[in-house]
């Protein structure tokens, strides 16, 4: 994922109200993992972004590809 899609996604996840923990839960990581991801020090796996697609309700093709 890009920088910028990294940011578009922590927007997204801010506007959510959702807090780390518990979308680190949800797609199945730690809250340290989500941090890592989104900082990009780490790459999303395919099935985190998609549990991440249905937690945020996203479309396939919003901002995270």
């Amino acid at each position: 994922m890009s920088t910028e899609q990294l940011g578009q996604l922590k927007a997204i996840i801010s506007e959510s109200g959702l807090k780390m923990g518990f979308i680190a839960k949800e797609i199945g990581i730690s809250r340290p993992s989500l941090i890592n991801r989104l900082s990009g020090a780490q790459e999303f796996k395919l099935s985190e972004v998609d549990r991440l697609r249905s937690l945020l309700n996203l479309s396939s093709d919003a901002v995270i590809h």
